[in-house]
């Protein structure tokens, strides 16, 4: 009877040796030599295995034209590179918030409504209510017009950084309404304010649909890069009375080398290629993000500006809400003469 065979490993008591693991930076090498070999596998001289030895032709006749093959390829590469560059950075993470305006003890509606495109946007709308004036006017205050604002949040932020904003604006008797850009939806990439400028016109539109509010008095604040597509759709709707921009973006030039190409010295070069690949991919002309163009040129009027530089950021509120009273309230009325 023959005896079964043991493992050996167990006659003397040791383990298999443990099986070594590659590394990431040496599993990446592998691969980036993988990669080099197979583009140049039929064009390299020392090749044992090449695709081109069925030929007859010399040599150098067969790397320069395996090489020209090759060379025709390199646009495709570059524009796959920029393309990734511009979806990194008009894709930024969003902030998840839940606070909305009843956090902040102010009542809102929550209204819905399409761009010019399309495009379904979401938005806290905050009516001018008061239980005094109610009871004290009755009808006359009910059939009365108010003025309205609009707040635009930037890029890297949501509609909740506006909610400091929409009380005290509120209580100095405007109708607020806070805008959710169409960057905010999943998979949607943003544009600085090139076409949240058509989201910002729809929100005016749908304002001045709206019985109670006053479709020649509305103004618009903006932040970031809700401050270009405020300006934007003030540039492109003449009765949007009153502007405040919050840090707006003054060149492309900044969105190019914060957001769509890398900071690397060596990856300069395509800058250019990015842009034109965040203007193809998203069909728009990324010069008319200049806001000094737009003020200097007097295609828009009463407007508030606040830079970083003089103000440390950020709207000042007193100095914001007396601007807005100046421009969109022509008259003190009963409803704004005992304000603050």
């Amino acid at each position: 009877m023959q005896r079964p065979m043991m493992n050996p490993m167990f006659l003397d008591g040791q383990l298999p040796p443990p099986v070594r693991k590659l590394s990431l930076t040496r599993r990446l090498w592998r691969a980036l030599r993988w990669v080099v070999g197979l583009f140049f596998r039929d064009i390299n001289p020392w090749s044992r295995r090449s695709l081109l030895n069925i030929e007859d032709s010399p040599l150098i006749v067969r790397f320069i034209r395996g090489l020209a093959y090759r060379l025709l390829l390199l646009p495709l590469l570059v524009l796959a590179l920029a393309g990734t560059f511009v979806y990194l950075g008009t894709h930024p993470l969003q902030p998840r918030t839940a606070a909305d305006p009843v956090t902040r003890g102010t009542y809102y509606d929550p209204v819905s409504f399409l761009a010019a495109d399309g495009t379904r946007l979401d938005a806290w709308l905050v009516p001018l209510l008061d239980e005094k004036l109610v009871l004290q006017q009755r009808e006359q205050f009910l059939g009365r017009r108010s003025p309205a604002v609009v707040l635009v949040h930037g890029t890297d932020g949501d509609r909740a950084e506006l909610l400091p904003l929409a009380g005290p604006l509120h209580d100095a008797g405007f109708v607020v309404l806070v805008l959710a850009l169409r960057s905010t939806h999943p998979g949607t990439g943003t544009t600085f304010g090139l076409r949240e400028a058509e989201d910002v016109r729809a929100a005016v539109d749908m304002l001045r649909r709206r019985s109670n509010i006053d479709g020649d008095r509305i103004g618009v604040i903006g932040i970031g890069s809700g401050a270009n597509a405020a300006a934007l759709a003030a540039a492109r709707d003449g009765n949007i009375r009153a502007l405040v921009l919050d840090r707006p973006i003054r060149h492309f030039d900044e969105v190019l080398n914060s957001r769509l190409t890398p900071s690397q010295p060596w990856l300069q070069w395509i800058r250019p290629v990015c842009k034109f690949t965040f203007e193809l991919a998203y069909r728009v002309d990324a010069e008319e993000l200049e806001v000094t163009r737009l003020l200097e040129g007097g295609r828009i009027s009463n407007v508030l500006v606040f830079d970083a530089q003089s103000t440390g950021g950020g709207v000042l509120l007193p100095r914001t809400r007396d601007f807005l009273r100046e421009h969109l309230i022509a008259a003190p009325d009963t409803a704004t003469a005992n304000l603050p």
